[in-house]
This record gives C-alpha cells, structure tokens and sequence, in this order.
C-alpha cells in the first residue's frame, strides 16, 4: 500500500513539476488520476523552491529582482504547466461564444491575443503583489500560495462535473473524480 502511494506520488510529481523521477518510474493514467489527492503536496515543494530562490537571491539583488527570479524559479520548476492553463482560457473565454467553440479554442495549442495578455497580466499581478505585500511576507505567501491554489484545483475536481462529454481531453484522466 504505502509502495502504491509512492508510486502515485512520483506520478504527480513527474506530471506537474520537471523534477526528475526515477528511470524506472513510468506514466500511468490510473495513477494519474489518483495523483490528483497529491496537488498540495506538491504545492508545498513548488512553493519551497520558490521561497528559496527568493530568499537567496534577496540576498545578493535588489528585492524586485529577487522576486522576478523566483517566480522564474516556480515557472521552470512546473515547466510553465499552469501558466499555459491560464493561457489557454483566456484564449477560450476571449475569444469563443459558445461552449463548444470555447472548448475547441483552449485545446489548440497556439498562443492567442487573449492568452498573452491574461498571461502578462497575470505575471504582472504576481509580481506586484510580492512586492507591495512587504519584504518580511514574501516567503510566507510564497509558500502557502501554491499549495493553497493546487489545494482549491483539487476542490473543484471533487465538486463539479468534468466539462467535456468525451475522452478527448489530454487532461480528462486528472479531470474525473476519484472513486
């Protein structure tokens, strides 16, 4: 059981970070979904390589900089993973008028107007809260941040219904409820 958990563990941590797992470890889609109870866990490791960063580099740099280098830091570590997400619906909901339309809009893979600009904006929002909430906060909400948002990921995942109606979503084994 506890080698199971392991197992499911390291399939999160492969799926949502670029952290290296073990050879031996492969992607499998029934663990995948199960990984999803793994979100805030892996909130906290994002979020404590992030408060690190920032904390390391606010030693040598200026505190704007340090801020921008750990939001790098936490972009590199999941591999821009809920960045592109962000993207992606801005594309849909800028730029689609029906469900379906939406739907189609936010599982092309180009970069849209709306998804650059809900991503910019975002990053800008970031980066300005860090700043104007206080040097001695920054490490604090960069560590309770990310697990709690992975954390509200994983409400909506136990309280509402996924959005498609087929399998066509590369998304759809994280997106059914678990049993």
């Amino acid at each position: 059981m506890l080698t199971r958990q392991f197992h499911i563990f390291l399939n999160a941590l492969m799926f949502y970070t670029r952290i290296p797992v073990p050879n031996w470890m492969k992607h499998d889609e029934d663990m995948l979904n199960q990984a999803t109870v793994y979100f805030p866990v892996i909130g906290w490791i994002v979020g404590a390589i992030s408060s690190l960063v920032f904390y390391l580099f606010s030693l040598v740099f200026p505190f704007p900089i340090a801020i921008l280098l750990s939001l790098v830091a936490s972009i590199l570590t999941t591999g821009g993973f809920h960045e592109d997400g962000l993207a992606d619906v801005c594309d849909g909901f800028g730029g689609g008028w029906t469900k379906q339309k939406i739907l189609d809009i936010m599982k092309d893979s180009r970069l849209g107007t709306f998804g650059l600009l809900g991503l910019g904006l975002a990053l800008v929002l970031k980066v300005s809260s860090l700043f104007y909430i206080g040097k001695d906060y920054q490490i604090y909400a960069l560590m309770l941040v990310h697990p709690l948002s992975r954390y509200a990921a994983l409400s909506m995942i136990f309280t509402h219904e996924y959005v498609r109606e087929d399998a066509l979503s590369k998304a759809k084994p994280i997106g059914k409820k678990l049993e």
